[in-house]
């Protein structure tokens, strides 16, 4: 929301948005909604979900161990590669908290609009052409 204004007859304060603001607010929301909720990508929240059922699972359950890679380069050389279980646990809570702000971003966006359409109906947001 951009320029604010007080209405000297009620002392309220109304805020005002562009048209061009508005449409933006409703195709962010729109697409948030089909995200979240809509048939067509189910298969993106059901593989997000199950990331995220993943680390929680790893880290509540304790099954993340040190890991020991060795790569073989050639006959004589031998690469190992460490990760240190803490290292691990990192990452799967990095992932876990990505995945929740990406759910908790998208429903920003709907709830955005829903109030921005309320506030609209109350007269405490101008649309300006």
């Amino acid at each position: 929301m951009s320029k604010k204004k007080y209405n000297n007859k009620r002392f309220i304060k109304k805020d005002f948005l562009t048209q061009e603001e508005y449409d933006n607010i409703s195709t962010q929301a729109s697409a948030a909604e089909e995200i979240l909720n809509g048939k067509k990508f189910e298969f993106f929240r059901s593989l997000l979900l199950a990331a995220k059922d993943y680390a929680s699972t790893c880290i509540l359950e304790n099954t993340v161990k040190d890991v020991t890679e060795e790569v073989t380069i050639s006959e004589n050389i031998k690469k190992r590669f460490f990760t240190p279980k803490k290292v691990q646990i990192d990452e799967l809570s990095g992932q876990y908290k990505l995945i929740n702000k990406i759910f908790s971003d998208l429903q920003y966006f709907i709830d955005l609009k829903k109030d921005t359409d309320e506030h609209i109906s109350n007269e405490r947001v101008i649309i300006n052409e």
